[in-house]
């Protein structure tokens, strides 16, 4: 893809993961009618179909020409003492932990802090997928057009408005805080959920095509 078309599409192919978030609370949710073994051919049957899909596409492999093994090392090297991506990693890391840690406890601190109980919780651990898979496409779009391919400014808005919005955390609580905690979990995952697509396409930038 092109630099003005590139966020935008691997936003739209980041979305899988929270269409999976979702589809999985869906199963989860059918689980409690049929049981779990059912869930599980169900999932078998899908990932099967998928497969065989991928069977179906048409696809070149390339072949390295000369020493393969000391090409291969060489690129390694030149890609490892890349400054911008030893930067873009380190920074995706500490991005990464903070999504692993908002899905891994939003719906038990929901419950706690709001006391409205399991329902609502995962209401709101739907509406962050919902915000993930909005956000994924909206900042690709945004990076394309409003910043011009420029993805770090991108990644600095995400992280500052995640920042604010865990804080504003603590105010949520029972009575009006039950809405609060709702609008902050699909606003985190519109920001701390949402990053993947512009750092994907961000590294890949900051290398030679060749090593991409």
């Amino acid at each position: 893809f092109p630099i003005r078309e590139r966020g935008t599409a691997m936003g739209i192919k980041q979305t899988g993961v929270p269409l999976g978030g979702a589809a999985a609370a869906g199963l989860g949710a059918l689980g409690a009618g049929l049981g779990w073994q059912p869930i599980l051919w169900i999932v078998a049957g899908l990932t099967l179909g998928g497969g065989t899909l991928c069977l179906s596409l048409d696809g070149h492999r390339s072949e390295r020409q000369g020493g393969a093994v000391r090409d291969v090392l060489a690129d390694f090297r030149e890609v490892v003492g890349n400054r911008n991506l030893t930067l873009l990693n380190c920074t995706g890391g500490v991005f990464s932990a903070a999504q692993g840690a908002f899905f891994t406890y939003l719906t038990l601190f929901v419950r706690d802090a709001t006391h409205a109980g399991l329902t609502f919780a995962s209401l709101c651990l739907g509406l962050a997928h919902a915000g993930s898979a909005c956000g994924r496409i909206a900042w690709g779009l945004v990076s394309d057009r409003v910043f011009e391919g420029r993805r770090k400014i991108g990644m600095v808005l995400i992280g500052t408005g995640a920042s604010l919005f865990l804080i504003s955390m603590l105010a949520v609580g029972p009575g009006w805080g039950v809405g609060l905690g709702a609008l902050l979990a699909f606003l985190l995952g519109l920001t701390i959920a949402s990053y993947a697509g512009l750092l994907q396409a961000a590294s890949v930038e900051a290398v030679e095509v060749r090593l991409a």
